[in-house]
């Protein structure tokens, strides 16, 4: 176990950089943060400086991919749940799971959750029960889950009662702004019905590289196929 008391910004970001720098593949880093948090300033370190939640997910995304998305992370910093990152796929996920609270947090309550959390996972080495200990102030999430629901809902974009409608929204779209002209129609509808068809395997592994680091997801392109025709298949 190591501790980190950074002094400022940069020295957060040297710190994150060193861990980073020290991991392999096949380690399975717990971090915790404590900080103060604010809701759209960041963490506020000793020197009074902010650091963005951005800018911090942006450096834990540096070290899940040193450990090919192996980073749980505990933050005790109220807001930070901010540090959830869902605009970029194409980037390393800045963790594999995290516990964070996405509102204010009284430190009596901090330290018993975290207490309870600690005790429960030495005792029975088991992080999903333990977690429990964490509720309800702290909230979990999962970046792979992100990405199985932006695949699905994009495979379903264009299908069912729903997708037609999208479809044709998508296409009156393209007219008015003057993309296609009118006897381009049916090609543009042949192509946005081919999106949710022609998702492949490969399509998947890139994106597995980038945002999950190369570690395997927990579901195939066959899966995304099989939540189509049931929406309880992950129930």
């Amino acid at each position: 176990m190591y501790i980190y008391n950074p002094s400022c910004a940069s020295d957060l970001t040297f710190i994150l950089s060193n861990i980073a720098s020290r991991l392999t593949s096949n380690t399975n880093p717990l971090l915790q943060l404590d900080f103060h948090g604010h809701r759209e300033n960041g963490c506020l370190l000793a020197s009074g400086e902010f650091v963005s939640w951005p800018s911090l997910s942006h450096s834990l995304g540096e070290i899940n991919l040193r450990c090919k998305n192996r980073l749980a992370v505990i933050s005790c910093a109220c807001f930070s749940f901010k540090l959830i990152r869902l605009d970029r796929l194409d980037v390393p996920a800045p963790f594999n799971f995290l516990a964070a609270p996405s509102e204010e947090i009284t430190i009596g309550s901090l330290q018993q959750r975290l207490t309870r959390f600690y005790q429960a996972l030495i005792d029975q080495r088991d992080l999903e029960n333990a977690l429990k200990s964490l509720q309800p102030e702290f909230s979990f999430h999962w970046p792979e889950y992100d990405l199985f629901f932006v695949i699905r809902d994009e495979l379903n974009k264009y299908r069912g009662n729903k997708g037609r409608k999208n479809l044709e929204e998508a296409v009156s779209s393209a007219i008015v702004s003057g993309q296609i002209e009118p006897n381009q129609i049916a090609v543009l509808r042949r192509r946005l019905r081919r999106l949710a068809q022609d998702f492949t395997e490969a399509d998947l592994a890139k994106l597995v590289h980038d945002y999950l680091c190369g570690r395997k997801p927990f579901f195939t392109v066959e899966d995304l196929r099989t939540i189509e025709r049931n929406p309880y298949w992950m129930r």
